[in-house]
């Protein structure tokens, strides 16, 4: 099974939705109302074909990444004013940035990876 992001007709507006290549299926259009993106519409679709033991692998992951945001609040705050005067001088700021904030701190991230921490910043 092939699914095939493809413009919704009946929607009247850009909205995308998955269907089966060979059979032409609806396999997703969430309920009903098509998503943004014939990208978006890939994400979601394997998020829910997702198998359980890989979501909740996920969602551990998150959650751990979130409980170490909340215990090193200085350090987001830092990473929050770092991006923010990166921004302001016209420049980009992404996940490397904070990854290399992460590095420079010295913080004991235990387990968790700093492109994880990044992720979920």
């Amino acid at each position: 099974m092939v699914a095939k992001a493809v413009k919704a007709p009946d929607l009247g507006y850009d909205r995308w939705i998955l269907v089966d290549d060979e059979t032409g299926e609806i396999l997703d259009d969430a309920q009903g109302y098509g998503y943004k993106s014939a990208s978006g519409a890939h994400r979601a679709y394997a998020y829910k074909t997702m198998p359980n033991a890989k979501k909740k692998k996920l969602d551990t992951t998150k959650r751990r990444v979130q409980q170490f945001w909340r215990k090193h609040s200085s350090l987001a705050d830092d990473i929050n004013a770092l991006a923010f005067d990166t921004l302001k001088c016209g420049e980009e700021f992404s996940d490397s940035d904070i990854i290399q904030a992460i590095e420079e701190s010295g913080v004991d991230t235990g387990d968790l990876t700093p492109k994880q921490l990044a992720k979920y910043f």
